[in-house]
């Protein structure tokens, strides 16, 4: 079976994602979105051991701070998560290892599918206008539920009204890079009840790194709907500020950047694994159908693959 995936991301991934900036001081990067990965089924964790053994990702022993709304240790709180896993050079590595051997269009944001009787027909929006590629024998929708649904409702209302009962979560994230390294009690935290932050994380905490002592500081999802319009300056300044309030001693940053992630963690899902209509060649899946984790992205799209093969 010949498969074609369209990304409208410089690289596949979506939130599985890298942000590498080159200053005076050397090369920072970033893992801007997805932190880590964790594995409860036994064909997922497979995976992960296999893109282990290819030096795609690795374990991370991590020691993660559960603080309170006051950045207080939580008391009795215990971190019961499976290992965890992260991408190698960054989270970025797990989409590449995956895509390997793949024949991926970046840069290629699909803006319409049709069928017609010589098959699927998909409008490609790039930086230089609008293509149509195809056709194609079967389209699958991956989507986040919210972009999925514009794409299914002209073809298939019964699959877009499945996206339309899941509801992700916005996040911003906060993207700081330090000269010398700020005394925090932590290499990475986790925070319940804060009026803004909901984890800070050190790149250097997670795997060797050269350069600027870089850190990742995301928003909760109820401050970022708040505020999914703010001016990215903004968001930048109250981010930093909330961050260096729980640091004895926090220097002005050597580099500062936001990113929204508009569609950042699902909030509610459709409740089943994936949609697939064998009839019409047209199937939708994604971690919307599951839950707020790239494992039930992984495990929808691989049910929905196994049910177009059978």
């Amino acid at each position: 079976m010949a498969v074609r995936l369209f990304d409208k991301g410089r690289a596949p991934g979506g939130r599985l994602a890298t942000r590498r900036i080159v200053s005076p001081s050397g090369e920072i990067r970033f893992d801007h979105g997805a932190q880590y990965i964790t594995a409860r089924d036994p064909a997922f964790a497979a995976v992960l051991d296999a893109l282990g053994a290819q030096g795609a990702a690795q374990r991370w022993a991590a020691d993660i701070a559960e603080l309170d709304g006051s950045c207080r240790p939580v008391s009795g709180a215990r971190d019961a998560t499976p290992p965890r896993w992260i991408g190698m050079p960054g989270m970025s590595g797990l989409a590449r290892g995956l895509a390997s051997g793949l024949d991926v269009a970046v840069s290629s944001r699909v803006s319409g599918i049709t069928r017609s009787a010589a098959g699927w027909r998909i409008a490609v929006a790039r930086d230089d206008g609008v293509e149509e590629a195809g056709p194609f024998d079967a389209v699958v929708v991956a989507a986040p539920a919210e972009q999925a649904v514009g794409l299914l409702e002209p073809v298939a209302a019964d699959m877009a009204a499945e996206a339309r009962a899941a509801v992700t979560a916005p996040c911003w994230a906060g993207l700081f890079a330090f000269e010398t390294s700020i005394e925090a009690p932590f290499g990475a935290a986790r925070f319940a009840d804060h009026d803004v932050l909901a984890w800070v994380a050190c790149e250097q905490a997670k795997r060797d790194r050269p350069g600027p002592e870089a850190w990742v500081v995301h928003a909760t999802p109820e401050w970022s709907r708040r505020h999914l319009e703010a001016a990215p300056e903004d968001v930048a300044a109250v981010l930093l500020s909330a961050f260096r309030a729980t640091c004895p001693v926090a220097p002005a940053p050597l580099f500062s950047q936001t990113h929204r992630w508009r569609y950042s963690q699902v909030a509610r899902a459709a409740g089943t694994p994936f949609a697939w209509d064998a009839a019409r060649g047209l199937g939708a899946c994604g971690d919307w159908r599951l839950g707020p984790r790239v494992e039930a992205a992984w495990l929808s799209g691989d049910g929905l693959a196994a049910a177009m093969l059978a």
